[in-house]
């Protein structure tokens, strides 16, 4: 039986993942092959007393499909915030071809893309920039079952063990870089598993010793079947920028009055999100009619674990990028051969356009 639920949740896993990290990185590494469009358009009425004003029409690439870990931006939408600012905002899934090159080219307005994205993308002339950060932290683990697993406590304890990966791409694939090097170790020192993303089975049914999960989302499916669970965040080791908001700089010169109202709406959503989640839940579950009432309870479970990464550090104004952070990624993926060259990591982000 638990064998059962097991595959039923990792086909699952297929539509958390592109959330936890905003859009899914393709298989080759640095190629900006990212998901996204195949578009649903939900427009907000402007919430009670908003003046009405002519609305102008906006594209944001989301991931695959829509998820409740997008419930910032559906919050926004359901009342009214992108409204009061004057923007019909259309949400894209499915997949697109050099996702920031289309960005930066005005195909698409807005993209959730990662810090492991951009690097690349800049480094290789595309001209956008990351406008809001929106997981604080970077969210991938190293994921072991206690009792199933070895007791990893540190990153120096992967050695001489079978670590599975959906492949030799992508963040999660980066998250096992970043604790490779924290431990001091290289591929050399591990089995390296690639078992696409069947995470969760490869895991319970002792295929690999351990596995590189996104922290919300394969924990969560886990610990549903009864089984304890035991992460290394990647985060804990090494300072990666994570989710957030990307649009072009030819946006940015046009139009940067419509970029801070885009940002200004969203961040007043994720306020919300963390302020009475089960509105968020709700908005999301508007978005995925066809998600069987079985598996409310597991994406209930995956938006309260991805609150956290939501909520700015302390001191740390909402959206806001940190200067640290991005010179830490630029120069970890460039280490590792994600990115050509070297670029001034202030030229990826800007705090510009936050309220």
């Amino acid at each position: 039986m638990v064998k059962s639920i097991t595959f039923r949740l990792a086909a699952l896993l297929l539509a958390l993942l592109p959330a936890a990290c905003g859009t899914t990185t393709a298989p080759t590494a640095g190629t900006g092959t990212t998901p996204l469009p195949a578009g649903t358009t939900a427009v907000a009425t402007p919430a009670a007393g908003t003046p009405s004003k002519p609305l102008t029409k906006i594209t944001v690439a989301m991931g695959y499909i829509a998820n409740v870990q997008f419930a910032p931006y559906y919050l926004a939408q359901d009342r009214g915030y992108y409204a009061a600012e004057g923007l019909e905002v259309e949400f894209k899934y499915g997949q697109v071809n050099d996702l920031l090159r289309v960005v930066a080219d005005g195909g698409l307005d807005y993209a959730n893309v990662s810090g492991d994205e951009m690097v690349p993308a800049v480094a290789q002339g595309i001209p956008v920039r990351y406008v809001m950060t929106g997981y604080y932290r970077y969210p991938v683990a190293l994921a072991t079952i206690p009792g199933s697993g070895p007791a990893l406590a540190a990153p120096a304890d992967l050695k001489g063990h079978t670590v599975g990966v959906p492949g030799p791409y992508g963040s999660t694939y980066i998250g096992l870089k970043a604790l490779l090097k924290a431990g001091k170790l290289t591929e050399k020192d591990i089995t390296l598993q690639s078992i696409n993303f069947t995470q969760v089975s490869a895991l319970i049914n002792r295929q690999v010793d351990a596995a590189m999960v996104y922290a919300m989302n394969e924990p969560v499916q886990i610990q549903q079947v009864g089984k304890g669970v035991s992460l290394l965040q990647v985060a804990d080791y090494a300072d990666l920028a994570a989710v957030g908001i990307a649009t072009g700089n030819k946006k940015i010169a046009a139009q940067p009055d419509q970029v801070r109202a885009f940002v200004r709406a969203t961040l007043k959503g994720t306020a919300d999100t963390l302020h009475d989640p089960d509105a968020a839940f709700a908005a999301g579950l508007r978005r995925t009619p066809e998600l069987a009432q079985a598996d409310q309870p597991i994406q209930r479970a995956v938006l309260t674990a991805t609150l956290p990464f939501f909520t700015p550090p302390a001191g740390r104004a909402p959206g806001s990028s940190d200067a640290h952070t991005w010179a830490n990624t630029e120069a970890f993926l460039r280490e590792i051969g994600l990115s050509p060259q070297p670029i001034d990591p202030t030229t990826l982000y800007s705090n510009a356009f936050l309220p």
